[in-house]
């Protein structure tokens, strides 16, 4: 791959902290589709500007599905519950992408609701790190 397609690609995973997540659990994919992406581009396709976002958004969907379904299987249903808002969030997140400024009544509930998830997964990982005790 020619440095500088290589370069652009690590370029917008360091910008787009959703594509950084995903370059996190999955490195290879992302340069992947980033690739993909690129190409078609370089061929005058006409691609939506919020492709890798989107991308980055349903593959992030994806993992969060297999945790939740590994969490269920585990019994972990206070963490499968977390997941499982987490999922409804985010799918419904993904058709506002792009569009962010025609729907800004909907994208600050949304901003509420992962606000208000990201406290009670603290409160979780508190009350387990209580629970568990000091370690030695």
């Amino acid at each position: 791959m020619e440095k500088q397609k290589l370069d652009r690609i690590l370029e917008m995973i360091q910008s787009n902290e959703t594509l950084r997540e995903q370059y996190k659990e999955n490195p290879d994919a992302t340069i992947n589709v980033m690739i993909a992406w690129l190409d078609a581009e370089e061929q005058g396709v006409d691609l939506d500007p919020y492709f890798s976002r989107k991308q980055a958004m349903e593959f992030g969907i994806q993992n969060l599905e297999n945790e939740l379904k590994a969490q269920k299987e585990r019994g972990n249903l206070a963490e499968a519950e977390l997941i499982a808002r987490d999922i409804v969030i985010r799918k419904r997140m993904l058709p506002l992408i792009g569009k962010e400024g025609e729907y800004p009544e909907e994208v600050s509930e949304l901003k509420e609701m992962q606000a208000n998830l990201e406290e009670d997964r603290n409160a979780y990982v508190q009350e387990t790190i209580d629970t568990l005790g000091p370690r030695l």
